[in-house]
């Protein structure tokens, strides 16, 4: 079985090191939406990524699925660093990806 427990661990560690607790609070990135939904993807023709618990939501108040990066808080550059610290783990971003679900960072390697 696959785990992203030492990556996400990684992940909030580096985010913690260059933002700071202060920064992140203010920016919404410790706002957790969500990681495992046993759920098929809203196409219904596979099951979403969350249900191997293989992807995370942040921040998803203000970050809706549909915006683009026109809109989405996560596509500032204020959030440059935070989306290269998930590639730097192996995880990709939807919204730079797709341009779309800016909150879901998802493993790469599955």
């Amino acid at each position: 079985m696959v785990s992203v427990t030492e990556p996400l661990k990684a992940i909030f560690n580096d985010i913690l090191t260059t933002y700071g607790l202060a920064k992140i609070q203010e920016l919404g990135i410790d706002l957790f939406g969500g990681c495992f939904n046993f759920r098929q993807m809203r196409d219904r023709s596979n099951y979403s990524v969350h249900t191997w618990e293989l992807a995370i939501d942040l921040d998803s108040k203000r970050n809706q699925l549909k915006e683009t990066s026109k809109t989405a808080r996560f596509a500032r550059s204020e959030y440059k660093p935070m989306i290269d610290i998930f590639y730097k783990h192996d995880f990709i971003s939807l919204g730079k990806e797709k341009n779309y679900d800016w909150i879901h960072f998802q493993w790469n390697n599955f």
